[in-house]
């Protein structure tokens, strides 16, 4: 019996792990991109010729804004475009995966969309 609960226990945890880690990152055409620590998940469209999700933080634009340059450039992605007045604003592609990425500030908000 006490096999069967740890099997149990440990199938469970596996499975909560799974899911923690999907709600950290976002995949896009294949690629596993993270999300800002404390983002949560605002929007979907889902339409058949785009996809969009919106994530917010509780972050100041100019920290989110680093975070994704700093990632997106060190791990080999295209970039044009990025930061300007107004947040961040590029197009990227890696291999065959192309997405926009847009990053704005409302209230105390800063938001994340993903445009594929």
């Amino acid at each position: 019996m006490r096999k069967k609960a740890i099997i149990l226990f440990l199938i469970f945890s596996l499975g909560l792990s799974a899911f923690l880690y999907a709600a950290q990152t976002i995949t896009i055409s294949g690629l596993s991109i993270p999300l800002i620590e404390g983002a949560t998940h605002v929007d979907e469209q889902d339409t058949p010729n785009v996809k969009v999700e919106t994530f917010s933080a509780q972050k100041p634009m100019s920290e989110v804004s680093a975070f994704y340059s700093a990632y997106l450039n060190t791990n080999g992605f295209l970039l044009i475009g990025g930061a300007n007045p107004d947040g961040f604003d590029a197009s990227v592609k890696k291999g065959a995966a192309m997405f926009t990425l847009k990053i704005y500030s409302r209230g105390k908000l800063t938001f994340i969309r993903f445009i594929w």
